[in-house]
């Protein structure tokens, strides 16, 4: 069986505490750090504190937030049949599995709203696949005073 989260002495040598979250049939307290099969880790001390978290639907609309004053660090990740996934893994004409994020995270300083990826008229995730409806889990980081801009 596996432990999928875990808090308190996680890291297993007592000096440091904290919590992390392992996909279906990873344990959270074996995996090494920054596995793929480990989206949530709280040794990822550069991301600050997480301000909002949640469920957002692709083109749904923005989710609000408390006012930071600046624009904060996001993550997002796919949620499929209730668990989240690190990437979308799609096959294109091809056998050949591309793990992607059909999706973008447009993040301002009181609000975040997951739309799909376009890069103008070179790239458009719809035209493969339409994310619009896909739920995404996110975070959203205070990083005041750990001097990321």
């Amino acid at each position: 069986m596996t432990n999928r989260i875990a808090f308190g002495n996680v890291f297993g040598d007592g000096s440091m505490y904290g919590g992390r979250v392992s996909m279906p049939g990873y344990d959270a307290l074996t995996e090494p750090f920054n596995s793929d099969n480990v989206p949530f880790d709280t040794r990822y001390t550069m991301l600050g504190t997480v301000v909002k978290a949640g469920l957002i639907n692709c083109g749904a609309g923005p989710v609000p937030f408390d006012d930071l004053g600046y624009e904060p660090i996001a993550a997002i990740f796919p949620y499929f049949s209730g668990r989240l996934g690190n990437y979308n893994v799609r096959s294109f004409g091809g056998s050949v599995p591309h793990y992607w994020i059909p999706a973008v995270a447009i993040v301002t300083s009181s609000s975040i709203e997951i739309v799909p990826f376009q890069l103008g008229q070179f790239y458009n995730a719809q035209a493969f696949y339409n994310p619009v409806g896909q739920p995404f889990q996110f975070y959203v980081f205070n990083t005041d005073g750990l001097g990321v801009s």
